[in-house]
């Protein structure tokens, strides 16, 4: 057995359509039953068709801890050109334990709006988002 190891991947893929809430919160506060509120409105943001690149890495120790991560960017269609300046980027790092099929994890993800980044004077207020998991896998193949 191996005392250290590195899996990597790239993904490539395409998505043909897609779209996301843009959610913008009013300036002003209301009270109802004691808390405080803001009003938000909604408006819908459709994404072109695009391609992607996933590109994740993983160290094993001992055959059965792992740690790694990776990355997925968007490559978008302008209607006249490819563009490689991302809408977002989306991030996951994952740690655990491995062993005859059943896998337990700590995972994070996380996904940052480049748009808001490099568009300071849109009126939207796109928030970043992220969340942990804490995860049981089990998995197996048949021949």
């Amino acid at each position: 057995m191996t005392w250290l190891a590195l899996a990597f991947a790239l993904e490539l893929g395409f998505v043909p359509q897609g779209g996301f809430m843009a959610f913008e919160r009013e300036p002003q506060v209301f009270e109802y039953e004691g808390s405080y509120y803001y009003p938000v409105s909604v408006g819908t943001v459709q994404l072109p068709p695009m391609f992607y690149a996933d590109l994740q890495a993983e160290v094993i120790l001992f055959g059965w801890m792992f740690a790694g991560g990776g990355v997925k960017v968007p490559i978008a269609w302008n209607g006249e050109t490819w563009t490689f300046s991302p809408s977002a980027t989306y991030y996951d790092f994952r740690a655990g334990v491995r062993f005859k099929g059943v896998e337990m994890f700590w995972r994070h993800r996380c996904n940052h709006p480049q748009w808001t980044y490099m568009y300071a004077y849109l009126p939207s207020e796109w928030k970043e988002g992220a969340f942990d998991e804490i995860a049981i896998r089990f998995s197996g193949r048949t021949n």
